[in-house]
């Protein structure tokens, strides 16, 4: 509320029953943070970050610079609902519930990642799903660091799957997972919540293994997996986060046990 001008704003978003106000406290300044994009104006593009909701202004020519194109070629590429990652919070302002941020350089993510390690154990909300890749991760109390997690990495036992929608967890859930790679090209963790990873004392042989290599294969075993696509000459079955199998219809089993979605099943 403005009374010097006799100006009020009011925003419809936030008199929405599902509307939950975002807290800037969580985004200090400095933090790496990713969204979609809302809209591309004149000079900047609007971010709504993830999960936060908070929208975040950042300004078209650096992040051009920044991607060492044109303006023009930026607007040309960037679309609205694109998923902008890697952005570093560079200034708050509470009144309007707006932030403004910059594309962040790659040396600076690099900082973030080296907090972790192949075996740390990480807790994470779901704050999205990247189709037949998995669930998209973002590590508590990491500033923006996030991972994902591959259907093949959520359980030692695919059947698992046949009581849920879904193999991967739910989104918005909390899960509780192992850093088994990561991808510093895309800046990125790679989790498994499989117990025999979490707990390999403890847990029961796997029903089904992890398959990464085809090195852990040979002529006559019995995989399983989740259907990638479906196509005119058959299934492409992924049976590792890295490993797809091609299946050809005439081999293919009658049965289906589970849809994943609608063009994924598991056999």
């Amino acid at each position: 509320m403005d009374e010097s001008r006799n100006k009020l704003t009011a925003s419809i978003r936030q008199a929405a029953p599902s509307y939950v106000a975002a807290h800037l406290n969580d985004l200090p300044i400095g933090t790496i943070v990713h969204g979609r994009v809302l809209e591309t104006q004149s000079d900047n593009i609007v971010v709504t970050l993830e999960p936060s909701g908070v929208q975040a202004l950042v300004s078209i020519q650096q992040l051009a610079d920044t991607r060492g194109i044109t303006v023009a070629q930026l607007k040309d590429t960037v679309k609205i609902g694109d998923e902008l990652d890697h952005l570093r919070v560079t200034s708050k302002d509470a009144e309007k519930y707006l932030v403004t941020a910059s594309a962040a350089l790659p040396q600076e993510i690099q900082v973030d990642l080296k907090a972790f390690a192949i075996g740390t154990i990480v807790n994470g909300e779901v704050i999205r799903r990247a189709g037949t890749v998995g669930s998209v991760v973002h590590i508590e109390s990491s500033g923006s660091v996030c991972g994902m997690l591959h259907p093949t990495d959520t359980s030692d036992n695919y059947d698992v799957a046949l009581s849920s929608e879904s193999p991967l967890p739910p989104l918005h859930s909390m899960v509780h997972a192992m850093v088994v790679g990561i991808n510093t090209q895309r800046h990125r963790l790679i989790l498994s919540t499989r117990a025999s990873r979490l707990d390999p004392s403890g847990a029961a042989k796997p029903r089904d293994p992890e398959i990464n290599d085809l090195k852990h294969l040979k002529v006559g075993d019995k995989v399983r997996g989740f259907v990638k696509n479906i196509m005119e000459h058959g299934l492409f079955i992924s049976i590792g986060r890295d490993l797809d199998a091609h299946v050809r219809y005439p081999a293919r089993s009658n049965q289906v046990l589970f849809p994943i979605s609608s063009v994924s099943f598991l056999y």
